[in-house]
């Protein structure tokens, strides 16, 4: 079964051009006022989405394709966030991130990526303090017989690269 609907252009007195759809998509290119915007906002607060709901959003986004961002867009939104500052998260928000992260497995690439990074870091005494504190207290689980031999073997290749 096939819709047809017909854009009628329409000339506002103002002079600007108008698209009226007249079919199944009756409003298209026409706004809302600031006061219906206000109105629908109101009517929705307080709703809760049912979890297929919230499936059927998250599929109706799946698979398409969005267009890169152009430098110049990176630009104006790197611009616009610029001395923004976040909201301190909440402990349950942060014990929630600590969840999810834990059994992460990172690729190669990545762990050494983040070797690269950390790699000469240097740090002020106020923040070696604090990381000393933090630590303080805190068990180790004992080394392994294979990890022993690991670090045995790699401090004897330190000791010959010196000598």
């Amino acid at each position: 079964m096939k819709i047809y609907y017909k854009i009628k252009k329409v000339k506002s007195e103002s002079g600007t051009v108008t698209s009226i759809t007249q079919g199944p998509h009756k409003n298209a290119g026409s706004k809302h006022s600031v006061e219906a915007r206000q109105k629908m906002s109101e009517a929705k607060k307080g709703c809760t989405l049912t979890e297929k709901h919230k499936r059927n959003i998250s599929a109706g986004g799946m698979g398409q394709k969005r267009k890169p961002l152009t430098e110049e867009h990176k630009r104006k939104i790197s611009a616009g966030n610029m001395g923004q500052k976040r909201k301190p998260l909440t402990e349950e928000h942060k014990r929630k991130i600590t969840e999810a992260a834990i059994g992460r497995k990172l690729s190669e690439e990545t762990k050494r990526k983040l070797s690269q990074a950390f790699t000469g870091r240097k740090y002020i005494k106020e923040t070696l303090k604090k990381m000393s504190e933090a630590k303080k207290g805190i068990k180790r689980k004992p080394f392994t017989e294979e990890h022993k031999r690991n670090m045995s073997d790699a401090a004897k290749l330190r000791w010959k690269s010196l000598k």
